[in-house]
């Protein structure tokens, strides 16, 4: 059984549709034969990232390059401490 997927903008207007109020979610939801469960979650993401069209993009790349820096620092210390198990469990067995 496959998935289909919708795009960014369709899950934008479907939520718009659904806080504008003219018609119920199950009833929008029905029109464009979708699960009501699933509009209600794409309603959830989308109000609780709804700040983040505020956000300056300049500062959120910033945060995002920090955090890269963050994920490579840990990464390379895992990979330095697999190599000394390695080492050391390879003296081990000898």
């Amino acid at each position: 059984m496959s998935y289909k997927t919708y795009t960014s903008e369709f899950k934008a207007k479907v939520v718009i549709e659904v806080l504008q109020g003219d018609k119920s979610l199950s009833e929008i939801a029905s029109e464009y034969n979708l699960n009501p469960n699933m509009v209600r979650n794409w309603k959830s993401e989308f109000l609780e990232n709804a700040s983040t069209v505020f956000e300056n993009p300049k500062k959120a790349e910033k945060a995002a390059r920090r955090k890269e820096e963050s994920l490579k620092k840990e990464k390379e210390t895992m990979l330095k401490t697999i190599g000394q198990l390695t080492i050391v469990q390879g003296n081990c067995g000898s």
